[in-house]
């Protein structure tokens, strides 16, 4: 279960980020075939067409 700010997180719940959005072959693993993640599973979504959010920084949003 992913933490952040010391707080457990569950499915659904808010987080405030910043980041980018770019093109899937900025991702170093993206061309790596299908023994990477991005291989594996990247051919499932519109990553290709429509870009993927990379985050730089994740935090729970402000009460």
């Amino acid at each position: 279960m992913p933490v952040i700010d010391g707080e457990a997180l569950a499915d659904g719940d808010a987080v405030a980020g910043t980041g980018a959005l770019v093109e899937a072959d900025a991702l170093s693993e993206w061309n790596a075939g299908d023994g990477s993640y991005f291989g594996s599973f990247g051919g499932f979504c519109e990553a290709r067409e429509i870009g993927v959010v990379v985050l730089d920084e994740v935090a729970l949003p402000s009460p």
